[in-house]
């Protein structure tokens, strides 16, 4: 794409929409932890459960949905970088904090044009030719429990394997599946549940992200095999979060790439720009501790 062809956001992969975060904020992220990057998206979070719940102005819920998208792509962009840097003689914690795969990896691998709850139905018989709406009785819209979920991956991949050449290839493709699925319950729920069930999500992640490093064990240490699933059901449930907010994108009659694009307009070369700064590798002046700032200092501020 030459610098005066501007590609819609909604006809990239999600993974290009994913890197194009990663780029407009790298010089602040460098200074950011994985866990500074994942508080800010629970504000924005529930900054966009609080628009839904009052039934916010649209233009307040298409900003907080532009907000949240970004710093949840931005999670998932360090989630996504190499297992182990070649240069780090040895990482320090917030490099277990990641994901097997990329975004789209894990968004299908969730829902491989299937509700997984559905798929765990007895007696269900997924088609693997057409999308497979919902029949769950309660709008769960994809919320299993841990050990539920790891019991259901092979059957998830299976599936996902045996659909591979319907996996979405856009970030409105994403919102058109995922809307198909979960159509019923979309028209069904009201905004105070899906602000509620978004809501809880994040604390659903939050308990993947710290199952990361947090092990119980008498004798040995945590199996390969116990690793690699801790990593998978993080990713899992970064992929529901991000399935929810184009679900709340649909609810509320919106294109999510619309919204990140009226937020985060793209410059003449296709990038995203900061809606701050207005540069496409934001220059906003941020003072982000304990790298910029003594922590000593801080804490003198406060007891002062």
């Amino acid at each position: 794409m030459t610098s005066n062809q501007v590609q819609g956001i909604g006809s990239r992969s999600i993974d290009d929409v994913i890197d194009a975060t990663r780029r407009l904020y790298a010089t602040a992220d460098k200074k950011r932890l994985a866990w500074d990057l994942w508080f800010h998206t629970c504000h924005h979070v529930g900054a966009l459960a609080l628009a839904l719940r009052t039934s916010a102005s649209r233009d307040d819920q298409v900003q907080e949905l532009a907000d949240t998208t970004l710093w949840l792509f931005t999670v998932l962009s360090r989630a996504s970088e190499p297992l182990i840097k070649q240069e780090e003689s040895e990482p320090d914690l917030q490099s277990i904090v990641r994901i097997l795969g990329s975004g789209s990896d894990q968004l299908w691998l969730r829902y491989p044009g299937q509700c997984p709850v559905c798929l765990d139905s007895k007696g269900n018989k997924p088609s693997t030719t057409t999308v497979n709406a919902c029949r769950c009785e309660l709008p769960n819209l994809g919320q299993l429990p841990p050990k539920q979920l790891r019991s259901l991956v092979p059957r998830l991949r299976k599936l996902g394997a045996a659909r591979a050449t319907q996996r979405p290839l856009s970030l409105d493709a994403w919102q058109e599946l995922l809307t198909q699925i979960y159509m019923t319950h979309l028209n069904s729920v009201s905004h105070l549940e899906l602000a509620s069930i978004v809501s809880e999500q994040t604390g659903f992640v939050s308990d993947s992200m710290l199952r990361l490093y947090s092990y119980t064990f008498d004798k040995a240490p945590p199996t390969g095999e116990e690793v690699k699933w801790r990593a998978t059901w993080f990713g899992l449930e970064l992929a529901r979060l991000t399935g929810l907010i184009l679900l709340a994108a649909s609810k509320i009659g919106e294109s999510l790439a619309s919204a990140v694009g009226r937020r985060y307009s793209l410059n003449t070369e296709a990038d995203l720009t900061c809606w701050a700064c207005k540069q496409s590798s934001c220059a906003c002046r941020l003072c982000i501790a304990p790298h910029d700032v003594s922590v000593r200092e801080l804490l003198g501020r406060m007891a002062s």
